[in-house]
């Protein structure tokens, strides 16, 4: 067919029009302000802003109507990112209440309890992580995981914890491959290409598991012998960091004994490479107690064993739910994944308040409170931002001072305290003056509409104060969790997801369709090797691409499989999508989808602004550059493993082609 005959005059002269090239410049531009973010006229354009000031823009434009928002947040031709949401944050908020009980910190520390070995020790959380991602998701690793290495990297001395974050990072990303519920990008993969749950798995499994064991001996082999001097000597080093607390502070409120041991360094200090050896990224011997005798009983850190119980039958019930009602054929299609996990997340709550108003029943008894809340360090600092402080060419993690204050109020406490909430309302507000140069009657009208708002954010200022005061006081566990959730990317997951749709009312998914069909029917002039090499290759690269400028790999999947769906109902008098190349196709996807989580920017996935936010709340600082530099020799051979499994598998299991 010549070339000319690939582009139907009907699809070039819709994405010719004003508003189909708006929304595409939009998209663009869009994508570009999530991973470098400006201010402009004092207003931020950043993951939060940008996609909504878009959306305004084409509303007003006329070039999105009711009709694709709609569409865009309910879903349409088989994705559903109402469905997908909802299925996310029930799990984040289940993983979450699972975090707070310790439960994760206990698990962690007795693996590292398991050997005192640097290298056994990296090698054993490292398949840890994988166990636990491929069971509860990335998400929940990242949430809780996170959290632990910076604990547990300073107790042992550690220091930088380069080598340790990336790993649980990598780790986490790509364990969240084989199981559908663990990554959203899977179930819009299944939901849109009407897959069972085991189908799926049966055909990612194998190359999960191969490209996990090169990953592991690839992260060994460079952070262990390759350049742990090279990281070692580009890392600052700030003193708070040095101090090798004890991680009898992690214990429960309540815990009367607490270790005083330390390592005391200069207030003033700092680490620079001309003036100290290099520090190893994977010691030889790591030490968990600053002195023989002063073990670290797991247990301890189990701040409610039964909460720890409960949260995990809940969230294995939903699981178990989730790949029975999919693999099942009398079941499948007939329980979408919200009705499985937001009950189980229902349940939760449920438990958390009725614990929080037990707990008050016996205060206001004037007996002795049983058992405390659920409070972890870092409540707000777990929070996510936009992730891109620190995005100015710098190639390091540099780990921030925190002031004396902090640190002597950590000290002196057996537990860690939820920090103060970030409040919603600013702590000060200055109301800009009249300008002097305006007449005296509009002075004065100004003057009296700034001093009414002034009066009016103190009441709502104070009242704001005294219902969080209130709550926290009253509701301290379930006022945690829900703090800790990370609604700020809820907004920006359903406004990418409406651009995203935009594109496909503008005609631009089926023509993305058509290249890629014609795509594929060029690589299949090779033969059968052939097509399916190029299918896998091609979606491989594109969907790691894709993650990066789609905002989040959630937005690329559904883009991308909107595409594959367009490509396979392209029909040529002389070949058509073969089902190899169909399915090569949907599982390369798949797996760049995943493994696009850690490719070159922190807005590749949801989890990796959850990763670097709580980094930054807990004193690490990821710069962008640093990120990309280190993950790019770690997704290629993940990538190259991954895909080249994928391709013998697609031609032993479809031999027809």
């Amino acid at each position: 067919m010549p070339p000319h005959e690939i582009l139907s005059a009907s699809y070039t002269s819709s994405v010719s029009s004003w508003s189909s090239i708006l929304v595409l410049v939009l998209f663009i531009l869009t994508n570009v302000l999530v991973i470098y973010p400006v201010h402009l006229l004092r207003l931020p354009l950043n993951l939060h802003t940008a996609p909504l000031i878009a959306l305004l823009i084409l509303i007003a434009a006329a070039a999105i109507d009711g009709p694709t928002i709609r569409a865009g947040i309910l879903g349409s031709g088989g994705v559903q990112p109402i469905d997908v949401m909802a299925l996310f944050i029930s799990l984040a908020y289940l993983s979450i209440s699972l975090d707070t009980t310790g439960l994760f910190r206990y698990l962690a520390l007795k693996v590292a309890q398991r050997s005192k070995s640097g290298l056994r020790l990296y090698v054993y959380l490292y398949l840890f992580w994988l166990v636990i991602a491929g069971i509860v998701g990335n998400d929940p690793v990242i949430l809780s995981g996170t959290a632990f290495l910076a604990y547990f990297t300073r107790v042992a001395g550690i220091t930088p914890p380069t080598a340790w974050i990336y790993a649980q990072f990598v780790a986490a990303n790509m364990a969240s491959l084989p199981l559908p519920p663990s990554n959203p990008t899977n179930l819009v993969l299944t939901s849109t290409f009407g897959l069972p749950f085991l189908t799926y798995t049966a055909h990612v499994i194998v190359p999960f598991l191969i490209s996990a064991l090169c990953v592991g001996a690839a992260l060994v082999v460079r952070f262990k012998y390759w350049e742990e001097s090279r990281f070692a000597n580009r890392w600052r080093v700030s003193a708070p960091y040095q101090r090798r607390e004890n991680l009898m502070l992690m214990v429960s409120r309540g815990q009367e004994k607490r270790s005083r041991h330390r390592t005391e360094s200069s207030p003033t200090s700092e680490l620079e490479h001309e003036d100290h050896p290099s520090h190893p990224l994977i010691p030889k011997t790591i030490s968990l107690s600053s002195s023989p005798s002063d073990d670290v009983d797991p247990s301890t850190l189990l701040v409610s064993p039964l909460s720890a119980i409960v949260g995990s039958i809940l969230l294995l019930t939903a699981l178990v739910l989730l790949v029975a009602t999919s693999s099942i054929p009398s079941l499948s299609g007939k329980a979408p994944v919200w009705e499985i996990t937001v009950p189980a997340a229902g349940g939760m709550v449920g438990w958390d308040l009725g614990g929080d108003l037990w707990r008050l029943k016996w205060k206001k008894a004037g007996a002795r409170e049983p058992t405390q809340g659920r409070e972890v360090e870092g409540n707000n600092a777990d929070r996510v931002g936009d992730g891109r402080e620190g995005h100015d060419g710098g190639e390091d993690i540099e780990m921030l001072s925190r002031s004396a204050e902090d640190a002597s109020s950590s000290s002196r406490s057996p537990t860690l305290r939820s920090s103060p909430p970030s409040p919603a309302i600013p702590s000060t507000f200055n109301p800009p003056k009249p300008d002097p140069a305006l007449p005296i009657h509009v002075q004065r009208f100004l003057h009296t509409r700034i001093t009414h708002l002034t009066r009016l954010y103190g009441s709502v200022k104070e009242k704001y104060a005294k219902i969080t005061g209130t709550t926290k006081e009253h509701l301290p566990t379930l006022t945690t969790v829900v703090g800790r959730m990370p609604w700020p990317l809820v907004p920006f997951a359903f406004e990418m997801f409406i651009l995203t749709h935009t594109l496909s009312t503008h005609a631009w998914v089926p023509l993305f369709g058509r290249w890629w069909a014609a795509y594929l029917r060029l690589s299949a002039r090779g033969g059968k090797v052939a097509g399916i090499v190029g299918a896998v290759g091609g979606m491989g690269v594109v969907g790691a691409v894709g993650c990066n400028i789609c905002g989040t790999n959630i937005g690329a999947t559904i883009l991308l499989s909107q595409v594959l769906q367009a490509s396979f109902e392209v029909k040529y008098s002389d070949w058509a999508v073969t089902p190899a190349q169909k399915q090569a196709s949907i599982y390369a996807l798949a797996i760049s989808s995943n493994y696009g989580a850690f490719t070159q920017c922190f807005c590749a996935s949801l989890a990796g602004l959850l990763w670097v936010g709580i980094l930054r709340g807990k004193g690490i600082i990821v710069k962008q550059r640093q990120f990309a530099e280190t993950n790019l020799p770690v997704v290629f051979v993940a990538m190259l493993v991954a895909c080249a499994v994928l391709v013998a598998e697609i031609y032993v299991l479809y031999p027809d082609g």
